[in-house]
């Protein structure tokens, strides 16, 4: 790299003799990246008459091929280093570093969100940890107590109950056949003896000790819904971005504030595979008409590399908007997972 900025400097500068010596950042500084740009994606030169008056484009002069490709890998290295706030150029590798996975909700479609489909304001919310959490897909996740809550008791939660049960339910006053009962233990022991019929009296209960009972694991059951199904939201958005940024990883970053030491967390990503492949299409699918027209046309529509290619996904420019579809219904073996974890916590 060094040795085609002091070329391209000595090319451009004839009294530039000392270019074999020049420190090849502060070198960067002499050139015009704008016309390079122009040059690189139109593969043309201007020239001018005498007057110094710009010719028509069919008199530009064609640039030769081993040029180009050293104008490209200038520009690579121009715009991985200096083109993007969110990107920066680490060794050889180009690496993409944002605040949160919000930042990625410009890549989404702007659209309704339902059947699973995940638009952009839904992304958003799943994006961002605060939103994600007070986010709830389901307001009413079961219609029968008995055979999609109840039915959720294991070896580990069935105990639990038993245990809750045995401390709150003595000396309670329940309803037979219309007749008040008092339970006593030797009826508590009959019911805990049949869980079928005792899954049924808590099932038809809505007061007392099983009424209690009932709210408690179907509030447990809303939560362990709603968790497996953020879940599988979650996991829908991820899957999409990771499919054209790869692998992630947070890197703690330190600062100092009024005399005062933090540390932060970014989000980092290695995008060298398809840093130039974008840049390119942006200004050879997008821009190349109206640099032909105006050279100095051949800016990025912003200053972030994810805002820039939300801009492109938008305009087909390269690829489209993100748009996946996460299952409308959440595993039922995540939804018993959480839900055997968090029974007992509630059960106090």
């Amino acid at each position: 790299m060094k040795n085609i900025i002091k070329k391209i400097l000595k090319e451009e500068f004839d009294d530039f003799e000392w270019a074999s010596s020049i420190d090849h950042e502060k070198a960067l500084h002499n050139i015009d990246f704008s016309e390079m740009t122009t040059e690189y994606f139109t593969e043309k030169r201007v020239t001018f008459d005498e007057d110094g008056d710009e010719l028509d484009e069919e008199e530009w002069i064609d640039i030769p091929e081993d040029e180009l490709h050293e104008m490209g890998q200038m520009l690579r290295y121009h715009y991985s280093k200096n083109g993007f706030n969110d990107v920066n150029l680490r060794g050889e590798r180009v690496i993409l570093t944002l605040g949160d996975w919000s930042e990625f909700s410009v890549l989404f479609e702007d659209s309704d969100s339902s059947y699973g489909y995940i638009g952009k304001r839904l992304a958003e919310k799943i994006l961002s940890e605060e939103g994600l959490y007070d986010w709830e897909p389901y307001y009413d996740t079961w219609s029968d107590f008995e055979s999609e809550v109840w039915d959720l008791l294991n070896d580990k939660t069935k105990p639990e109950v038993i245990e809750w049960l045995k401390n709150n339910a003595i000396g309670d006053v329940i309803y037979i056949d219309g007749e008040e009962t008092v339970i006593d233990e030797e009826l508590l022991n009959e019911y805990l003896s049949n869980f079928g019929l005792l899954g049924e009296l808590v099932s038809e209960s809505t007061d007392g000790v099983f009424g209690e009972l009932k709210d408690i694991m179907g509030r447990v059951h809303n939560w362990s819904y709603n968790d497996a199904a953020r879940d599988e939201y979650w996991k829908s958005c991820y899957g999409a971005i990771k499919d054209i940024f790869g692998e992630s990883k947070w890197v703690d970053r330190q600062y100092t504030k009024n005399g005062v030491t933090k540390t932060t967390q970014d989000l980092e990503f290695d995008i060298t595979d398809i840093f130039w492949p974008i840049v390119s299409s942006y200004f050879s699918d997008w821009k190349i008409e109206d640099m032909r027209y105006d050279r100095d046309h051949n800016d990025f529509e912003y200053g972030s590399f994810v805002d820039n290619l939300g801009f492109m996904l938008g305009e087909n420019i390269w690829g489209e908007q993100l748009n996946p579809r996460a299952s409308e219904y959440p595993d039922s073996d995540e939804v018993e997972l959480q839900f055997t974890e968090r029974l007992g916590e509630e059960l106090i």
